[in-house]
């Protein structure tokens, strides 16, 4: 379970959704069905491994590059946080709750020391079929009520805009 201390109320109400999909039978039946790539067990085991996840903080950070893509990140330095790019929040609320449950899927991992589901690097082409990938799509299919989108496109076009003068004075910090 997920949990955040903070002000935002779109964070509040994306973990209080992503706490939802994941003790809910309809989103965990998709994973156990699911053969991965990249995986060394099947979506029972990850299954076993996302009821057991529990105690994870949300922090929101601001990554030095205004022009990252990364949206989140997990470390195995600091195992029980999630951590998401406040420059990367312009976005539906599906899509953030993806973010989250992508990052748990590598926490999941991460403790579990007999297998392995990861993605390898922070390239998503190719990587559809991998636990974290596939698993955060349907996330977001459910929390936005679409047809998943297996492509790892979204990211990529993720908009947001930022004024001249917070850009230039970005580069001085």
């Amino acid at each position: 379970m997920f949990n955040y201390n903070g002000n935002s109320e779109l964070i509040k109400e994306c973990v209080k959704r992503a706490n939802e999909l994941v003790i809910d039978d309809a989103f965990l039946v998709k994973i156990e069905a699911c053969d991965f790539s990249k995986a060394t067990c099947d979506g029972d085991q990850i299954v076993r491994d996302i009821r057991l996840c529990s105690g994870l903080f949300v922090e929101l950070y601001k990554s030095k590059n205004p022009f990252s893509s990364s949206c989140g990140y997990f470390s195995p330095n600091n195992p029980n946080s999630i951590f998401l790019n406040t420059r990367k929040l312009n976005r539906s609320k599906g899509s953030i709750v993806s973010t989250l449950i992508h990052e748990m899927i590598h926490y999941c991992d991460s403790i579990n020391t007999k297998e392995s589901y990861g993605h390898g690097d922070n390239s998503p082409a190719g990587k559809e079929n991998t636990a974290p990938f596939y698993i955060d799509n349907i996330a977001e299919s459910i929390i936005d009520d679409k047809t998943p989108n297996f492509n790892n496109i979204d990211n990529a076009n993720i908009s947001y805009y930022v004024p001249w003068y917070k850009r230039l004075i970005s580069w001085f910090k």
